[in-house]
């Protein structure tokens, strides 16, 4: 491994494939609304992903057209950093740490709500089977970021495949709310999402590992920095949903 081969995270191929067009339509928006920020539209797809959660939780019937509402709301997260990075070249300055906090943890808030809010659903149709596998889906949901933090705040750099991604997380959860009258299938989603994220977060780990080949490279020193700030949210994260997952386990009982 070359010690000055600094890099960062290498992305899916469907990050690879759509970027270009993504690039030119969040400079287009850059261009003609210049009060744009990236965090607007972070947090318009947090406030609606979660909106859509607890309209589900609390109207199972609505489920269905959860589906929809979710994955517009997810596509958000498809244009918030190509329009800070649009915003970063116009002023000459990168995405912020603070923004990439915010980026981060709204898709984690958006995966989990998706997540607990299909256990209730299901635990409201009598599936507790289906609904304790979307708890462990919506739990497991924080593992891959949080171990490519961990690996990132060593100087790891880790590959992004589609197993246990976000985009993986977004269809199984569009796909969890679209099925929610189906117990199998419900619990066959939560099931697969849980062994991905867990698959996921054992590559990265395994990046710990002196000579392994899921270690790419060695990260930029300034990102290595800021991973180590990023694995610190995350940690928290995952306490609190942790809590909230127990808490919805016992209720169902």
């Amino acid at each position: 491994m070359n010690e000055q081969d600094f890099t960062s995270t290498q992305n899916s191929t469907l990050r690879d494939i759509t970027r270009n067009p993504i690039e030119l339509s969040a400079n287009w928006l850059v261009d003609n609304y210049p009060g744009l920020r990236a965090t607007h539209i972070t947090l318009a797809g947090t406030a609606g992903a979660l909106a859509v959660g607890a309209i589900a939780e609390r109207y199972p019937g609505t489920a269905r057209l959860a589906s929809w509402a979710h994955l517009a709301s997810s596509l958000a997260d498809a244009w918030d950093g190509p329009v800070a990075r649009a915003h970063g070249k116009n002023n000459s300055r990168g995405t912020s740490l603070s923004g990439s906090l915010i980026d981060t943890a709204s898709d984690r808030l958006q995966e989990f709500a998706a997540g607990t809010s299909q256990a209730s659903i299901a635990f409201a149709r009598g599936n507790k089977i289906g609904g304790f596998a979307q708890l462990a889906f919506a739990g497991s949901s924080l593992l891959p970021s949080l171990t490519r933090s961990l690996a990132e705040s060593q100087g790891n750099v880790v590959s992004e495949g589609a197993i246990g991604s976000r985009h993986t997380r977004v269809t199984l959860n569009c796909l969890g709310y679209f099925w929610n009258e189906e117990p199998k299938r419900v619990t066959a989603l939560g099931a697969v999402g849980t062994g991905l994220n867990l698959y996921n977060a054992a590559q990265r780990l395994d990046s710990l590992r002196t000579g392994s080949k899921n270690n790419l490279g060695d990260i930029d020193p300034q990102k290595k920095v800021h991973a180590k700030i990023r694995l610190g949210m995350l940690s928290l994260l995952s306490i609190a949903g942790g809590v909230n997952v127990y808490k919805k386990a016992k209720r169902s009982n």
